[in-house]
């Protein structure tokens, strides 16, 4: 299981630097922290939470982190279908949900009890699989170097006396073929399952 300093230790292996002289700590884990935003939302993790609600309740704050619902049931079980397009006067809409900003909004007051939602949620490092970690190491090299041709074009200065837009569009290929890979690996599984 990868942990924060150990992708922080491998993407200073990849920028040629064993400890922090031109990039701090801090500028490392947020540019791990961009790509690993980036990987949450395009491979999210589907997960699970027991939200409880009060009797009458026609909205609930949805799990924190949540980028989308997909599957909402009540405390017995039942399967709460998801709203479409409301058609008319909703007064004998069927209990239905949607989700908007984080919030699922009920159709219809419930009674008090425990939803379950099944959500997608974000990604933290020691969740990534451990075949992806390259991914994340690829993406925080990219942004790093990025984040430095900005300050360093801010004073006037280079990548020590590199084309510094040619370094960050290399690492940013690099990354970029290793995402469209990853894309394909999922793609291939899913319609191989079918």
């Amino acid at each position: 299981m990868a942990t924060l300093s150990t992708v922080r230790a491998r993407i200073r292996t990849r920028l040629e630097e064993q400890a922090a002289a031109v990039w701090s700590d801090v500028e490392i884990d947020e540019a791990i922290t961009a790509s690993l935003e980036e990987y949450s939302h395009l491979f999210p993790r589907e997960e699970s939470v027991d939200l409880p609600v009060i009797a009458g309740a026609t909205s609930v704050d949805g799990p924190e982190d949540t980028f989308d619902v997909l599957r909402l049931t009540l405390g017995n079980g039942r399967v709460i279908p998801r709203r479409a397009s409301p058609v008319g006067n909703s007064s004998g809409e069927e209990l239905a949900w949607e989700w908007f900003a984080g919030t699922i909004h009920l159709s219809r007051p419930v009674e008090a009890q425990t939803l379950t939602v099944w959500g997608l949620t974000g990604r933290a490092i020691e969740q990534v699989p451990e075949a992806d970690i390259g991914v994340i190491v690829l993406g925080a090299v990219w942004r790093a170097l990025q984040q430095r041709g900005v300050q360093d074009f801010k004073r006037g200065g280079s990548m020590g006396g590199m084309n510094a837009s040619d370094v960050i569009r290399s690492a940013e290929r690099e990354y970029g073929r290793a995402m469209d890979s990853r894309r394909r690996r999922v793609r291939s599984r899913a319609m191989g399952a079918g």
